[in-house]
């Protein structure tokens, strides 16, 4: 068993007016991304930090997009390479912004598969539940949503079941190996409020870190049976089939169709290494 890595991370930290040696952080090193032009209009608030103990050798991953207050570090410890992140999404963030992030994440969880990652941060996603099984995430949500989606494509779990007063999920912790375990903290470094409790991140039992898995099953485009898949969507009367339904209603019933007329193309599966 491994001892502890003591690091933080903190978001919406409003320290855009703050220097590092103001945080009173004198043991650690510091990496901010501030709220700035390219992430916001807005001066206040918003920013992301993350902290790392002096004695752990680390260093900053720079992202694809930067439109987005995120921060990627990696540090390794007793033979062991983590790659943690923070990020800010405000509430009721363009399509585009969810997007930019999963961009580098894939990125840089692709170019580091024998890395234990933990990837956190106050996502803002509260209509989405959230469950794992012995393979990664699993979600529900009323809409399609790339986030989600990718991040169960790469198999991470989402392991904070810490809710918030509204018995919500805000702050998430996605981590490619399910031994990491998330507990409500007993004490702040600095005040929270309640949408958004602090968590203690523990990392008990780091041995048997999986690695991404580079062998997939997936659709070969090329391939497609398109005649059958046109002649399945055909057979739908859409103007019945959508006529009561609200537009989530109805995009998800397209969605449905689409899936199932895939699926009902038994040539579409190819498995590879990547």
């Amino acid at each position: 068993m491994y001892r502890t890595v003591n690091f933080m991370g903190m978001t919406s930290c409003r320290l855009w007016s703050v220097g590092d040696n103001e945080l009173g952080l004198e043991n650690y090193v510091i990496f901010r991304c501030d709220r700035n032009p390219s992430t916001s209009r807005l001066r206040r608030g918003g920013g992301t930090l993350i902290a790392v103990r002096k004695d752990v050798r680390c260093l900053r991953i720079s992202p694809t997009s930067t439109n987005v207050e995120h921060l990627f570090v990696k540090f390794s410890t007793q033979n062991i390479s983590f790659i943690l992140s923070s990020v800010y999404i405000p509430p009721s963030s363009p399509f585009t912004i969810y997007e930019s992030h999963v961009s580098s994440v894939q990125t840089i969880a692709l170019a580091n598969t024998n890395c234990t990652f933990i990837f956190c941060g106050d996502f803002n996603l509260p209509d989405i539940s959230w469950s794992n099984d012995n393979y990664g995430l699993l979600y529900s949500s009323p809409s399609s949503h790339c986030l989600p989606e990718s991040f169960s494509y790469l198999n991470l779990f989402q392991l904070n079941n810490v809710s918030n007063n509204q018995g919500k999920h805000l702050d998430l912790v996605f981590s490619n190996n399910n031994n990491i375990y998330i507990e409500k903290s007993s004490s702040n470094v600095v005040p929270c409020d309640s949408y958004h409790p602090a968590l203690d991140i523990s990392l008990s039992t780091i041995a048997d870190t999986p690695s991404l898995d580079k062998s997939h099953t997936y659709f070969n485009f090329r391939k497609t049976a398109y005649p059958e898949i046109l002649n399945f969507l055909n057979s739908f009367n859409w103007p019945e089939t959508i006529n009561n339904l609200s537009v989530d209603s109805a995009t998800n019933a397209l969605y449905d169709a689409l899936h199932s007329s895939i699926l009902l193309s038994y040539n579409l599966y190819l498995k590879t290494d990547m």
